[in-house]
């Protein structure tokens, strides 16, 4: 179904509902019934295509109106039963009106509630009576209240286990084809509230149609190119951000600088919103923020709303993928032997007699070294960085602080406190792949070989 065609006849409501695949009789329907003219409509055609069988109703009681909220859920209740449909009455929670947006509240009470319902028929699919109207409404408004193109798509035809048949319909398509069965509907008093931004925009589209009578089909018309357009630029983006990721997960910032503005802030967008799963626009526009810390080196972070974006030299990453670890408790590692510390394993062996001294290498996946142990056969001992570490690099003749042997390394501040110190009593003799050691014995003295591999 075309979402912009509103220019049909009543066999469209019919051929809406076809088209959306909710007539098939297979499966079960949970339809949100308000007891107003388009969820009465797609109600009656839904039982009219399909037969009462399959087709399932939910009402939201509110309470906001007083009587006139009671006998909305009376009239649904009446008409349920004429149709020989179940109907399930839902009440809203006490306190539910006293604070926040009142009707993004309600919205999202009630999808929730739908959602637990629609599970419990064994995953029905939920069907919403928008119209075409309540899209046009939907993008004007956001076209004042969300800046950039995505947030002027409207709503989604399908979007999880929710249809809305009739975005390609007139409010007064559905009322005519109510009218010709004889079937009645309620009017919402709040409909004509002018405290609720929705009923403003009702009065903004209306001067919109008087300017210009195609104004509605024009805009689901510009928001359908929009969509078509976005699903384009979002596979191409998909591809960038893929080619952007460090081997970690992490997103390169180095990549995402080499590319145009425009395309790196929606590649940084994508990899926060992945990691939040929700939808967080404000990444977008943190993008000169998040490279001007990064070019400067060292760590950072960025706050928007919603979430946090991580920098650490060349990685990007989203608050919500980071676990802080904590110091792993000390422990000893023998010769020979293993030990397990955080992450890490570390295994040590006897080196052979007269091995001599080398420098570190990697070694399968890790690290790997000599070290030219003292006779006391104790054992060493593997613990987290402490204040005032520090280690005399093999090789370079001076004292090197661990703070600043970390920071010369590059490795990520989150990391630092859960990073093995490998020692002989108090004296540090190895940081796996930052520097091992130098000691007063001879060149020919290796008395321990000792890899160190992360297990993650």
């Amino acid at each position: 179904m075309n979402p912009a065609n509103t220019s049909g006849s009543l066999a469209d409501v019919v051929s809406a509902l076809r088209n959306s695949g909710l007539a098939d009789p297979g499966n079960p329907v949970l339809t949100l019934i308000s007891g107003g003219g388009d969820s009465v409509a797609l109600l009656a055609a839904l039982v009219e295509l399909r037969g009462p069988k399959g087709v399932f109703t939910l009402h939201m009681n509110y309470g906001l109106r007083g009587d006139e909220s009671d006998d909305d859920e009376d009239f649904c209740r009446s008409l349920c039963e004429r149709l020989g449909v179940s109907l399930t009455v839902l009440h809203a929670p006490e306190g539910f009106a006293e604070e926040g947006n009142l009707q993004a509240r309600a919205r999202e009470l009630r999808y929730a509630l739908a959602d637990q319902r629609a599970a419990e028929l064994g995953g029905a699919k939920v069907a919403v009576a928008h119209t075409a109207d309540d899209q046009a409404e939907t993008i004007l408004y956001r076209l004042f209240a969300s800046p950039g193109r995505d947030a002027l798509h409207g709503m989604a035809f399908e979007y999880g286990n929710v249809v809305r048949p009739f975005l390609g319909l007139r409010r007064e398509q559905l009322r005519d084809w109510c009218r010709a069965r004889g079937l009645e509907w309620r009017e919402d008093s709040s409909n004509d509230d002018e405290r609720f931004a929705r009923v403003r925009a009702r009065r903004l589209l209306a001067d919109a149609e008087s300017l210009h009578p195609a104004a509605v089909p024009n805009m689901l018309r510009t928001a359908e190119a929009l969509r078509e357009e976005s699903q384009q630029l979002e596979a191409v983006v998909a591809g960038l951000h893929a080619e952007a990721l460090n081997s970690d997960g992490s997103l390169s910032a180095a990549r995402l600088a080499e590319l145009p503005d425009q395309l790196a802030a929606r590649v940084l967008r994508t990899h926060i919103e992945r990691s939040y799963e929700k939808s967080l626009p404000a990444a977008a526009r943190a993008l000169p923020e998040v490279l001007r810390l990064a070019k400067a080196g060292g760590s950072g972070r960025v706050q928007i709303e919603g979430a946090a974006i991580v920098i650490e030299y060349d990685s990007i990453h989203a608050q919500a993928d980071i676990d802080q670890p904590h110091t792993p408790d000390e422990t000893e590692l023998r010769v020979p032997g293993e030990a397990q510390f955080g992450d890490w394993r570390l295994i040590a062996a006897s080196a052979a007699t007269g091995s001599p001294k080398s420098a570190e290498k990697d070694g399968s996946g890790g690290f790997a070294t000599s070290i030219a142990l003292s006779d006391s056969g104790a054992p060493l001992r593997v613990r987290g960085r402490r204040p005032g570490d520090r280690i005399r690099p093999r090789g370079m003749g001076g004292v090197k602080s661990l703070h600043d042997l970390f920071i010369d390394k590059k490795l990520p501040q989150r990391l630092r406190d859960s990073y093995p110190v490998v020692c002989e009593g108090d004296r540090i003799v190895w940081v796996p792949g930052m520097a091992v050691a130098e000691s007063p014995a001879s060149e020919f003295d290796a008395t321990a070989v000792v890899t160190a591999t992360r297990l993650n």
